[in-house]
């Protein structure tokens, strides 16, 4: 019987074996939404990691931590393995921001990023972001990211309820709110937002975060 086991140990066929699950995984994302007609875009971390600011995007919703990839780009030969782990690696997680307008508050999408991009916009109004990983304390570089750029701004996390999420950086936030609180019994929750003058606020009859 061939060993199971992951990490630096593991045997180049389970590296294999796991790379192939995720090609097939977004082989399956893609050929979803193709078939419901969306645009199919694809982005590139390393290029801002090398020092080319993000672009791409919509004008509604733009890349912080990447490079959407056009014809005018040229595709690097990658090994498979390399190719495929930039799609599972947390800290490769891209990074969207719904910009502030003259009547819309800004909403920044973190996914499992530690935002060491930086570029989290500052605002006078109050942003939105979502707790990076449900709040883990593996991705507590980015409160302080966030400190730096703007005192204004309420973090929204979804997670079930898990012992070790979310981490104390999470929980020192002033401002936050989850879809379910870990313990305390409370359901849970859709968390809605209501954008003011003043940005994101809590909707009547949302509750703010209470985990223990």
């Amino acid at each position: 019987m061939w060993p199971l086991f992951h990490g630096r140990g593991a045997p180049k066929w389970q590296l294999w074996l796991e790379a192939v699950q995720t090609a097939v995984r977004i082989r399956d994302v893609a050929r979803a939404a193709h078939h419901h007609g969306a645009r199919l875009r694809w982005f590139d971390f390393d290029e801002v990691k090398n020092g080319v600011t993000p672009s791409g995007g919509e004008p509604f919703l733009r890349p912080l931590n990447s490079v959407e990839l056009t014809k005018r780009h040229a595709l690097r030969k990658l090994g498979a393995l390399r190719f495929l782990a930039l799609s599972v690696a947390n800290r490769e997680s891209l990074v969207f921001l719904a910009p502030e307008t003259d009547v819309d508050s800004p909403v920044v999408f973190a996914a499992d990023s530690a935002l060491a991009c930086g570029g989290v916009p500052g605002s006078g109004r109050t942003l939105a972001l979502t707790a990076p990983h449900h709040g883990s304390e593996a991705n507590k570089a980015a409160y302080t990211t966030v400190s730096r750029a703007t005192a204004n701004v309420v973090w929204v996390r979804s997670d079930g309820n898990y012992k070790k999420r979310p981490g104390p950086a999470f929980l020192g936030e002033k401002s936050r709110v989850c879809t379910l609180c870990r313990g305390g019994g409370a359901s849970k929750q859709t968390v809605r937002l209501d954008d003011t003058p003043s940005g994101w606020t809590l909707a009547p009859g949302v509750r703010g975060c209470n985990c223990e």
